[in-house]
């Protein structure tokens, strides 16, 4: 009974104990998490803070007399003799390889691993009774942001105390949700920075029921918020977004300034005098051409194209892609950094189509079996036509425009056998770059027979995708290596 009893009291103290500490942990807790959300309130806080008085600074530029630049006029797509008629190859016994020269060896930039982000950043608003959702449609995506309620802020004029009138409307309303809904899309749509440009021009045409001044502004204010680098300039009545670039664009004219082109988005202003808010806003950095992956919009289906190769029957397939991504790519700025396109590689509905038939196909073969193979793929399953005779102007095509559009030329197969080599076979690969042609160069880890070229002491053999029937090593003729340069590409 006395043990009993014993027990009892012990288990009693050790209940009394584990209450206590509980008691004790759940009001630590509680103290922590009251601290926690202190502390997230007062960083809210001077985010805001920060934001506001940067805005509040930028007005005061705006205010001030813009900056008068005259325009250059927009370079057209150049002009590349290349062959109405690609030549086919003819059988080769025991080719002697050569080592061709090159002019120069163009190393680009690593592709931007991350967008431009906001100064400060801006957390998620929660829902709340004074927002309303501004609904529209972007490619095919529907897309809802969230601005204040009320009647949309609108530009009383075009000059500059107008802008600034308007700019410091939307830094008192605030648009913490509207921005932050706008990266969110950014994010949830994998959009580039010519996407999400695109996104927010679109957004702001709907916030203020038409295209125009109003919109300008609006899509501005995004941006920066953002952190691209824009500026805002004004020919006679009309305001335009000027987007500085470090790709070279056709097509758009553009204002130079320290060493740098700012393209006039709005193709429609023929004026060749601009007055320019030439003013930086903290934390600013360009945009990007390129992109890592395509953009993930509503799909739309394109007709399936069967495309076999005509050597390896074993290598035939039905592909589409989507038509908003087409759609898309018919906005896209084009530019001859050709790597630009190899890096956008091929849309995940493509992938999936293509890849299992190609990996089935060069499953245990060797390298140079299986780069043969593709190259012969590319070589006959697309049929050929210049730029020029399909679209009257030089396009460059991404990896999905080619299985998409009828024709395609040197650059569009050159850039997707680049992409299907690096995916498939992971191999470097370079774009040998002609003055009316461009091939493709490979990197083996085992020694293949055939021309080559020699970068950073690594052999290159070269892979021509337009020469009809040629094998690995086989040079167009013709080419003159001497002229060429070669881009070199980085395995993702």
């Amino acid at each position: 009974m006395v043990h009993g009893t014993h027990i009892s009291r012990a288990a009693a103290a050790v209940a009394f104990i584990c209450l206590a500490t509980a008691n004790a942990s759940a009001q630590s807790f509680d103290e922590m998490r009251k601290r926690y959300d202190s502390f997230k309130q007062e960083a809210r806080q001077q985010y805001d803070d920060f934001r506001k008085k940067a805005n509040e600074e930028y007005v005061q530029f705006i205010r001030d007399a813009w900056q008068r630049y005259e325009a250059e006029p927009a370079q057209p797509a150049p002009q590349k003799p290349k062959p109405p008629v690609i030549p086919t190859a003819k059988p080769v016994d025991n080719p002697q390889p050569r080592q061709l020269p090159v002019s120069d060896v163009i190393i680009p930039d690593p592709v931007p691993a991350t967008p431009p982000q906001p100064v400060e950043p801006i957390p998620q608003q929660p829902a709340s009774p004074t927002l309303r959702e501004v609904a529209f449609d972007f490619y095919g995506t529907p897309c809802t942001v969230r601005v204040n309620i009320g009647e949309p802020v609108r530009l009383g004029g075009y000059e500059e105390q107008d802008v600034a009138d308007m700019w410091q409307q939307l830094t008192d309303e605030g648009f913490d949700a509207t921005i932050a809904d706008c990266l969110q899309l950014r994010s949830t749509m994998n959009l580039c920075d010519w996407a999400y440009l695109s996104l927010a021009g679109r957004f702001a045409e709907t916030y203020c029921g038409h295209k125009g001044n109003d919109a300008v502004v609006v899509q501005a204010y995004v941006l920066t918020q953002s952190g691209y680098k824009v500026r805002m300039a004004r020919a006679n009545d009309r305001l335009t977004i000027l987007m500085p670039s470090e790709n070279e664009i056709w097509s758009y004219s553009f204002i130079k300034r320290d060493d740098c082109r700012y393209y006039i988005l709005d193709r429609s202003l023929k004026g060749s005098s601009f007055y320019v808010c030439d003013v930086p806003f903290p934390g600013e950095k360009f945009s990007s051409l390129y992109m890592q992956s395509q953009p993930s919009f509503a799909m739309t289906p394109t007709s399936g194209r069967q495309l076999k190769a005509e050597r390896y029957p074993q290598i035939a397939v039905t592909a589409d892609t989507n038509e908003q991504l087409m759609e898309f790519y018919n906005s896209y700025p084009l530019t001859n950094d050709w790597d630009m396109y190899a890096y956008a590689s091929l849309s995940d509905r493509l992938k999936g189509e293509l890849y299992p038939v190609l990996r089935k196909a060069i499953d245990g073969k060797s390298e140079a079996e299986a780069a043969n193979m593709l190259l012969n793929f590319v070589q006959t399953a697309f049929d050929y036509k210049t730029d020029d005779e399909q679209f009257g102007y030089e396009r460059p095509l991404f990896g999905d425009e080619t299985f998409y559009y009828p024709y395609s030329d040197c650059e569009d197969r050159s850039i997707l056998f680049s992409i299907l080599v690096r995916d498939l076979l992971d191999l470097d690969a370079a774009l040998i770059s002609y003055p009316n042609h461009l091939a493709t160069a490979v990197c083996f880890t085992e020694y293949v027979k055939g021309d080559y070229i020699v970068l950073n002491g690594r052999r290159y053999t070269v892979c021509d995708p337009t020469y009809i029937g040629a094998d690995i090593g086989m040079t167009m003729p013709d080419m003159d290596n001497a002229s060429a340069d070669v881009i070199l590409l980085n395995r993702q």
